[in-house]
């Protein structure tokens, strides 16, 4: 953990750069120290500040005089199971023998895995209330640490812990790729009235803007969706990915952007029988009711090299 360039970051217009209202202090050489903890569902253990490089013997002292006694007082005499990355100090054979002369159990690590550890999400509560912090010096720093540390409860240690079979399936679910359904792009129909939205969930949704509500969601791509854009004329579309495709979609959106059409737009009471989606492979199971209006999709893959 560093402090120096903090505090909260400004919108600035053309001309207002050197504006004092505009900048903020900065510290060249900000202090920094190494920190090791340990936490379970029940709370977290005593810190540890760590001088120099953690090689496999530091490492194993950390274990010995910090782990074992956050063992203790959180477990007792409960059997665990320890969690940790595969950093060189880690993964090392001598520490792998400390772990099987103590007995301790390691949960097993891939390499290149997902970071699913839920003490990085303790790390962050931590950085989070340090911001309003502003320490002077590196005892100032460490004080602040051990302040925040001291803070979390047990609650949101075991919000954390709860938390990783929801994650691990999203993981899974994702391919390894990101989990959150954050918008990449957006892109308007010409007609002014459907809205496309690229997401990381590696979908493509299809929003009716008249009624404020999703249409659809498209699955197509093996990964995050990074763009989607409609055609001029608005009769197709077209969505590109991290799996390396692009997806192009033949509409006829472009029916309902005429007068006849804007009428029953402006007329539909009905939510249940909104314009859907037909022959799309593969799709999300949708209702449609018998009357309900009919928007053609088909799709052919492009794969770039």
């Amino acid at each position: 953990m560093s402090f120096g360039n903090q505090g909260a970051r400004v919108w600035r217009k053309t001309g207002e750069k050197e504006m004092p209202k505009c900048l903020k202090s900065s510290v060249k050489y900000p202090q920094s120290v190494m920190v090791w903890g340990a936490m379970s569902a029940a709370g977290v253990g005593p810190l540890c500040f760590i001088k120099g490089r953690v090689n496999a013997a530091s490492y194993q002292e950390i274990l010995e005089h910090f782990m074992l006694p956050s063992a203790e007082m959180l477990y007792g005499d409960e059997d665990f199971i320890f969690q940790h990355d595969l950093a060189p100090a880690h993964s090392a054979k001598t520490t792998g023998k400390w772990f099987t002369d103590h007995g301790i159990t390691v949960l097993n690590w891939p390499a290149n895995s997902p970071d699913l550890n839920p003490i990085e999400n303790l790390w962050d509560i931590v950085k989070r209330k340090l911001r309003d912090a502003r320490p002077n010096t590196l005892d100032e720093l460490k004080a602040a640490i051990e302040a925040s540390w001291a803070s979390i409860t047990s609650q949101q240690c075991h919000r954390l812990i709860a938390s990783m079979p929801r994650r691990i399936e999203a993981v899974i679910s994702a391919k390894g790729f990101p989990t959150n359904a954050g918008v990449n792009c957006l892109s308007f129909h010409p007609s002014g009235k459907f809205l496309l939205s690229a997401s990381n969930d590696g979908t493509v949704k299809v929003l009716d803007l008249l009624e404020g509500r999703l249409l659809y969601t498209l699955h197509g791509h093996q990964g995050p969706v990074l763009s989607v854009a409609f055609s001029r004329d608005g009769d197709q579309f077209a969505s590109g990915g991290t799996d390396a495709q692009v997806l192009v979609w033949k509409t006829n959106f472009d029916q309902f952007a005429n007068k006849e059409m804007n009428k029953v737009q402006e007329k539909r009471l009905i939510p249940d029988a909104p314009p859907h989606l037909n022959d799309i492979y593969p799709r999300s199971s949708h209702f449609h009711t018998s009357s309900g209006h009919s928007i053609e999709v088909t799709y052919q893959s492009l794969l770039m090299k």
